[in-house]
């Protein structure tokens, strides 16, 4: 796999925002190759400054079980497996609802949305950790920034599998399922 090119990037990232405005257009700027299908993961690479920061605003134990060490090495696993499951999973599942042909670009959409999905929780869990507004409205905006995040995935899976809205329903559940899992298990690890 390439680097991928600014002018590659800044394409892919307009569709990604093109699909976060709901305009099902935004798929057109994933081709469905193997070349963008890999490129796509390059997107972690860029999203990874803003996890890192995002777990360095989580509330984390004060005295974390193996040292900061652990947290920084389990928390880099955490972060390549939460990018490696979904579209592992997803090979099997497109195929199962007859859908493998549009895999490739649907996964490398899914991929580039991450820059926004990113973003908009850096700066809902930033806005808390300000500590500027009372818990319960900091919760709110949590809260109302992850009900967006799903529905932008819900949207991404539906014009990128072409699928309905249960089984569009059913791949973000899964998609959140394994967040949850992953997370859980690296934070129990040094919890």
């Amino acid at each position: 796999m390439h680097t991928p090119s600014t002018a590659e990037i800044a394409h892919w990232l307009d569709g990604a925002w093109r699909l976060a405005c709901r305009d099902p257009a935004g798929m057109a700027r994933f081709d469905g190759s193997l070349d963008t299908f890999w490129k796509s993961f390059f997107a972690a690479v860029l999203a990874l400054p803003f996890f890192a920061l995002l777990v360095m605003l989580r509330d984390l134990p004060v005295e974390p079980r193996g040292g900061t060490g652990v947290v920084l090495v389990t928390e880099a696993i955490s972060y390549v497996a939460s990018w490696a499951a979904f579209p592992l999973a997803m090979v099997y599942l497109s195929a199962a609802i007859g859908r493998r042909d549009r895999y490739l670009a649907f996964i490398a959409a899914f991929n580039w949305s991450a820059m926004i999905q990113v973003t908009l929780f850096l700066a809902a869990t930033g806005l808390a950790a300000l500590d500027l507004l009372p818990d319960g409205i900091t919760q709110g905006i949590a809260f109302g920034v992850t009900m967006l995040v799903l529905a932008y995935e819900w949207f991404i899976v539906r014009v990128g599998l072409g699928v309905g809205g249960w089984i569009a329903s059913g791949v973000v559940f899964l998609d959140l399922a394994l967040g949850i899992v992953i997370n859980g298990l690296a934070q129990s690890i040094y919890s």
